[in-house]
């Protein structure tokens, strides 16, 4: 990878008149900001429909896009303008805290998506391009009917698809395709705002990339428990013979949870897979390529083996196992694939047959700086240690922010050793230092160094994107549209120019 830097932030986090931001002018405005600044990678999370909680890790589609981000203004009569601009009002609770740059409204996910649905149909009534929609709906056979029918089923049903009648959630193809025979016309509407989604992001795509800008994407190791995908894709997970799951995804107690974490999603038959030629997961890696230029493999360590959590009802991922994962013999099949980049989210618990699957597809793996100070003089997460092939942040978006992390989850003598290693006194305000630590990671010997705004801003803690193990007041973050000021763009390019990353 060449030298480089970029900054984190979701779509969502972008301003808007709207309540929550969408890829309208305010995303072209901040591709604009990051080329101005020296940067030449935009990271984002996963694109995909959100649970109601707001999280991208747990869709109800590993494929489709997320219709919440759309822009709706370039389809809407003058007067829908209006009653959208007012509707919006309710998207969002505002919370006291807020500065001058962003703020961390407590947002009502589902009306998001509700209200724009509610718009979208009337737009659907009036302007459907046939011709393009077809092409479409080709292109992406192989998960878009299944998803729309399975939005459709959500709207009738409004419940988990194991409770559909029967027949239907149990994937029966006879009872599915006369379903499809009376309900052709709503699922051609969700067909309808699928195709919407991507070609808006197609063009926000490609106006980054001919400013040579590319857009660093997540990939969520597990769909949501109920989605379209365990749905569609029985074989592919593994259930007991009465339709229970056998075990659920989780991760063991880490840095972020002493009770671990638990997901809720089925976990993978790992030999069913292997069986039918990897079909899912080279279809996902494939469709990246439409979203991304460059993957982070969410949870890489799952590849190599993941945590099952047996009591599929557990609260607590204490009691589990680890059972290997797809391993080396997946990703050969991934040679000369047209495929996006990908890096290993390599955080975490790493064993060392984990470290001997990265080493062996030579791909990149992440350094935190904000985990390098455990009394550990050899952590790999110091910058001095860092090697080329890596992708380095102070932290990402399920870390405090440095200047909460600074506040809030260090010791004074921690917070002494740290001003220590970046060369500040004592008496050092946090700003000085979190100013120093954007030096030395830019001046690292790290491939890729991201940044996240909310560090570019040096906001505290109640800004932060997300804390792991929590559901609420999370992915709420947003930018005023005041951050795109021309010192700041000026500060922004030239440490990047001093760290030879422009």
């Amino acid at each position: 990878m060449q030298r480089a830097s970029g900054v984190m932030l979701h779509i969502s986090s972008l301003p808007s008149l709207y309540g929550f931001g969408s890829l309208g002018k305010e995303a072209f405005d901040f591709v604009d900001f990051l080329y101005e600044s020296g940067f030449k990678y935009w990271q984002i999370l996963p694109l995909n429909p959100t649970n109601e909680s707001g999280s991208p890790f747990q869709s109800y589609s590993v494929f489709a896009g997320n219709i919440s981000l759309l822009d709706l203004i370039p389809f809407l009569t003058e007067e829908e303008k209006k009653s959208f601009l007012k509707d919006s009002k309710k998207f969002c609770v505002e919370n006291k805290t807020s500065s001058s740059f962003a703020f961390c409204n407590q947002i009502d996910f589902e009306m998001v998506y509700c209200t724009k649905i509610k718009y979208l149909k009337n737009v659907f009534e009036r302007n459907i391009n046939k011709t393009n929609l077809e092409t479409f709906k080709k292109q992406h056979s192989f998960w878009l009917e299944d998803y729309c029918l399975f939005c459709v089923l959500k709207d009738i049903y409004s419940t988990s698809y194991w409770k559909f009648p029967k027949g239907l959630s149990n994937y029966n193809k006879a009872e599915i395709l006369k379903f499809k025979k009376e309900h052709k016309t709503e699922i051609e509407f969700y067909c309808f705002i699928q195709y919407l989604f991507f070609t808006q992001w197609q063009e926000l795509k490609q106006y980054a990339n001919n400013k040579n800008i590319k857009i660093f994407g997540d990939l969520a190791f597990y769909p949501a428990g109920d989605s379209c995908d365990v749905w569609a894709n029985r074989d592919d997970f593994c259930f007991d013979e009465y339709d229970a799951p056998k075990g659920i995804a989780g991760v063991p107690p880490d840095y972020f949870s002493k009770d671990g974490q638990v997901w809720g999603s089925p976990v993978y038959n790992v030999e069913n897979m292997k069986n039918n030629g990897y079909k899912f997961w080279l279809n996902r890696f494939k469709h990246a390529k439409l979203f991304f230029d460059v993957v982070r493999l969410d949870h890489f360590r799952g590849f190599e083996a993941f945590w099952v959590v047996k009591n599929y009802k557990a609260t607590s991922a204490k009691n589990g196992k680890w059972v290997k994962g797809l391993g080396l013999e997946f990703f050969e099949t991934l040679k000369n694939k047209n495929i996006p980049t990908f890096v290993a989210e390599d955080l975490g618990i790493i064993t060392k047959d984990v470290k001997n699957l990265i080493d062996k597809l030579g791909i990149a793996g992440m350094k935190v700086f904000q985990f390098a100070f455990d009394g550990n003089a050899k952590n790999p997460y110091f910058p001095h240690n860092y090697t080329e092939n890596c992708v380095a942040y102070l932290g990402t978006h399920d870390n405090n922010t440095f200047i909460g992390f600074l506040e809030n989850e260090v010791s004074p003598k921690t917070l002494k050793e740290i001003k220590n290693y970046l060369g500040q006194a004592e008496d050092a305000s946090n700003k000085q230092v979190l100013d120093m630590a954007f030096s030395v990671l830019l001046n690292s010997r790290a491939d890729i160094v991201v940044l996240t705004m909310q560090d570019i801003l040096c906001l505290d803690g109640n800004y932060r994107m997300n804390t792991p193990s929590t559901i609420n007041n999370n992915w709420c973050f947003r930018l005023n549209y005041n951050y795109n000021s021309k010192e700041l763009k000026r500060f922004l390019l030239n440490l990047n120019i001093s760290a030879n990353r422009t």
